[in-house]
């Protein structure tokens, strides 16, 4: 496996051809760790969503009267 920026190159060695000779595979997989990084980068956006607290913020509904609503 050689990684490459924008891709990785995969080679596997396949079945016996000949007596002699071997099938080669040779693939090419483009932006394959951009996938897991982007992955990664979602789950740490979900933790720290789930860790952080609430913002409230006081609503006047009228002039006597007031209550905690939640913003976010």
């Amino acid at each position: 496996m050689t990684p490459l920026w924008h891709g990785d190159i995969y080679i596997s060695l396949g079945d016996k051809v000949d007596a002699t000779d071997y099938a080669v595979r040779i693939q090419f997989k483009a932006f394959v760790r951009w996938i897991w990084f982007g992955a990664l980068l979602v789950c740490l956006a979900a933790c720290i969503a789930l860790l952080r607290k609430p913002k409230t913020a006081l609503v006047s509904q009228s002039s006597s009267s007031r209550e905690a609503v939640n913003v976010g």
